[in-house]
């Protein structure tokens, strides 16, 4: 598998959409329309904060969408808000075709943004509270095996 944020081929954001739309618990539930989620996706893709990772015939197998944020409210209620460089990672989407493609995608996450020193998102809600997690315990609760 290419685990990187880029592949052989150019991913495009009509793709990742595609990919989230079909893949995507929440999509299946309540579906964004393209209108919506196309221009999402391409605003992440434009952070480069988009990551990807395709298997080798260039076929999308995961999803990582993040943003940087100083403060943890800002996650929920801050919409297209990211401050580069800021501690929190904040996910607003991960998605894998496997599961055994999410520590992959952890592992790329955590190698593209070094300066993140935990991770939160939306995505890790338990019985409607939000989760924040120190880099460190999102490696052994995912088994990344990496620093």
């Amino acid at each position: 598998m290419n685990a990187t944020a880029t592949t052989s081929k150019p991913v495009t954001a009509v793709q990742v959409a595609a990919f989230l739309k079909r893949y995507c618990p929440g999509q299946r539930q309540k579906p964004w329309a393209r209108d919506r989620i196309v221009p999402w996706v391409a605003w992440f893709m434009s952070l480069g904060t988009c990551l990807v990772i395709t298997d080798d015939a260039d076929k999308i197998r995961g999803v990582v969408l993040g943003r940087f944020i100083t403060d943890l409210a800002d996650g929920p209620n801050g919409h297209f808000k990211n401050t580069p460089g800021a501690p929190i990672g904040w996910v607003d989407a991960i998605v894998a075709k496997h599961p055994a493609v999410m520590p992959q995608l952890i592992a790329i996450a955590i190698s593209k943004w070094p300066h993140v020193e935990h991770f939160a998102g939306s995505v890790f809600l338990r019985g409607g509270e939000l989760r924040m997690f120190p880099k460190a315990t999102f490696n052994r609760f995912f088994g990344v095996t990496q620093p």
